[in-house]
C-alpha cells in the first residue's frame, strides 16, 4: 500500500486499521466514511462498519489510533496537557481506548467519562514513549454548572491507567506530587472500588493525609463531602480480615 512521510519523523501509514478487521484505506476515491471534529483543527475518522474511530486527522496527515499514543520524547512519569496534541491524545485513551479496549465495569463503580472542560486540568502518564494513563482535575474555584456553584477544593474528576501498567505506584506518585500543592483534594463520586484501594493503601501509610482527602460531590462544599478516610475505614472495619489492619492504623 502507498505510504507517505509525516512530520512524526517516520513514514504515515495510509491505511488505518479497525478493531472489527475493516482496513480503511484513505486513498480510495470510493472511500465513503465519516469523520467528527474531536478538538478545534483535530478531526477523527470513523469506522464505516463499526463506527469506532480509527485515526486522527492533525497537520495534514492521518494518523492511526496506536500511533497517536506514541512519542519517544517523553520522559517516564505524570506530565501536564498544555497544547493541542496532548489533548488529542488524552481524547485517544478516554474516549478510544478506556471505553472500546478496556471498558469500565459498573459493578466496580466504574463509569464512562465525559470529555473534560475548557478549564480542567489535565495530566498524562508516560511510560517507555507511550501514554498509558490519564488525570482531570477540576481546579478550585471552576463552576460547576449544575447547581452554579464553585468547587470548594482542587478535585480529581477522572483518573485511568491502562492494565497492563497498573501496580506499579503511578497513581501513588500523582497523589504525593498533588498533596504537596494542595490543602486539600477532592475525588469526584463515585469513586471506583480499584481507586478506594489504592487511596486505603495510601492513607493507611501516611496519617497526614487522612483529613485532606475528601469524596465530594457536586461541588464539594459543605453537606457535600466526607473523609475518604471516614468512608475507608467503616468499610474495612466491617470485614474481619482487614479489621486488625486498620485499627492498628487509627491508633
Amino acid at each position: 500500500m502507498g505510504r507517505k512521510e509525516g512530520v512524526w519523523g517516520a513514514e504515515t501509514p495510509i491505511c488505518l486499521y479497525c478493531r472489527c478487521e475493516q482496513v480503511v484505506n484513505m486513498e480510495d476515491p470510493e472511500l465513503s466514511t465519516d469523520t467528527t471534529q474531536i478538538l478545534p483543527g483535530i478531526e477523527g475518522i470513523l469506522c464505516p462498519t463499526c463506527g469506532l474511530c480509527v485515526g486522527l486527522y492533525y497537520v495534514q496527515e492521518w494518523i492511526p489510533v496506536k500511533q497517536c499514543l506514541l512519542d519517544p520524547a517523553q520522559e517516564d512519569g505524570w506530565t501536564l496537557a498544555e497544547g493541542l496534541w496532548d489533548k488529542a491524545v488524552h481524547w485517544t485513551l478516554s474516549q478510544v481506548v478506556y471505553r472500546t479496549m478496556e471498558p469500565p465495569n459498573p459493578d466496580c463503580k466504574e463509569a464512562l467519562f465525559d470529555t473534560p472542560d475548557p478549564t480542567d486540568v489535565i495530566y498524562l502518564l508516560w511510560v517507555g514513549g507511550k501514554a498509558v494513563g490519564f488525570c482531570t482535575l477540576k481546579p478550585r474555584g471552576a463552576l460547576y454548572e449544575k447547581t452554579v456553584e464553585s468547587y470548594a477544593m482542587m478535585t480529581i474528576d477522572t483518573i485511568f491507567v491502562r492494565s497492563s501498567y497498573r501496580r506499579r505506584g503511578h497513581v501513588r506518585t500523582l497523589l504525593e506530587a498533588l498533596s504537596e500543592s494542595h490543602d486539600d483534594l477532592g475525588f469526584s463520586q463515585p469513586i471506583s472500588d480499584s481507586m478506594v484501594k489504592v487511596l486505603s493503601r495510601f492513607l493507611v501509610d501516611s496519617k497526614v493525609h487522612r483529613r485532606r482527602f475528601w469524596e465530594i460531590s457536586g461541588a464539594g462544599n459543605e453537606g457535600c463531602r466526607k473523609l475518604v478516610w471516614y468512608t475507608i475505614r467503616h468499610k474495612y472495619m466491617a470485614r474481619s480480615s482487614n479489621h486488625d489492619l486498620v485499627r492498628r492504623s487509627i491508633i
